[in-house]
């Protein structure tokens, strides 16, 4: 959805408009979340192995964080 958006309007983007600029930037997320399964294997894995990595440490941090709060 995001991407289809950006392509309707990606040649009238107004970088003074707020919700332009978050556009593009969730635009810039989005390709550098793709991007690196296009490099050389090794180098996929490595960013993968990473990206993994974060997501479980995210998951142990909300839990501490929603266990301080008594949920």
């Amino acid at each position: 959805m995001l991407v289809s958006k950006f392509k309707g309007i990606a040649d009238v983007l107004n970088m003074k408009e707020e919700n332009d600029r978050l556009l593009s930037l969730s635009m810039c997320l989005k390709a550098a979340d793709v991007a690196h399964g296009t490099k050389e294997l090794s180098l996929h894995k490595k960013w993968s192995r990473r990206i993994i990595e974060e997501f479980f440490i995210q998951v142990k941090f909300t839990k501490i964080y929603l266990m301080n709060l008594g949920w």
